[in-house]
């Protein structure tokens, strides 16, 4: 049996839920061509009770016989659990598959999210300063990808809700080069991660190198021509951003998976 269309409805929300917030409700109704309100009237098609529901809504719903359904009965009649119905969403640098734009909200408020979907109906794709989203012809899938070049980022990322419990660390590499004291060409390889306890190494070696792990010594030479400025980093247009969950996170690991997938110069 097909799930029942939300379109053209006025639902009056009231009390509390289990498995979704108020404003998620909102959100799943706007999305599927409803109207959430919260005062009842003659045109209310139905009202999703949840516990604690107001005793005037509730009488006012008997008096008018409109429906009341609970949570649980919303779920099956207008939604798949399994969100099969819902548009897709990848973002490939986060290594997220298959989200929704529920899973945004932090990032974008309700609001913005319609005014992403209705840009994405109408022109098929939408980009503003932190991503670009591009909807594939024909199907519901859609591709983000992430607007790196500014550290800030990373703060947008984790705002959303499903970065809740499991924020991202951004990890960003610079190169370097210059001459040492000897007037050799010297090149190194640097990383910066936000926000994690440990960094990645410095590694000697230069961008198109083979690179190989620092000793102290030479960390020392590579911090002293550093604020000489005999080293330079390389323009930030050549940065490259990586991001990784925070529970997933292992220094060590971390720059050794790199180390092994850098154009094969370390193979």
């Amino acid at each position: 049996m097909s799930k029942e269309s939300l379109n053209g409805k006025l639902i009056v929300i009231s009390g509390v839920f289990e498995k979704y917030s108020r404003k998620e409700l909102k959100t799943i109704i706007a999305d599927g061509g409803g109207k959430a309100s919260s005062s009842i009237s003659k045109n209310t098609s139905l009202i999703l009770a949840g516990d604690k529901m107001g005793p005037s809504k509730k009488e006012k719903a008997i008096e008018l016989n409109i429906e009341m359904i609970g949570e649980e009965e919303f779920i099956t009649r207008f939604l798949n659990p399994s969100k099969e119905n819902e548009e897709k969403i990848s973002v490939s640098e986060l290594g997220l598959e298959d989200i929704t734009f529920l899973d945004f909200i932090g990032l974008y408020t309700e609001d913005e999210i319609s005014e992403i979907k209705n840009e994405l109906a109408s022109e098929g794709s939408y980009y503003d300063e932190w991503i670009e989203f591009e909807k594939d012809e024909g199907s519901e899938k859609i591709t983000a990808y992430l607007q790196t070049g500014s550290f800030e980022i990373i703060d947008r990322i984790n705002e959303m809700k499903i970065c809740e419990n499991d924020p991202f660390i951004m990890i960003v590499k610079d190169s370097w080069s210059g001459e040492n004291e000897d007037g050799e060409e010297v090149g190194y390889v640097s990383f910066e991660a936000l926000y994690a306890e440990e960094e990645p190494p410095v590694l000697k070696g230069g961008e198109y190198d083979k690179k190989s792990f620092m000793t102290k010594s030479e960390l020392d030479e590579f911090n002293e021509l550093c604020e000489n400025e005999s080293v330079y980093m390389d323009d930030c247009k050549y940065q490259e951003f990586y991001f990784i969950k925070k529970s997933n996170y292992n220094a060590k690991e971390w720059i050794e998976k790199w180390l092994s997938e850098d154009y094969g110069h370390n193979n």
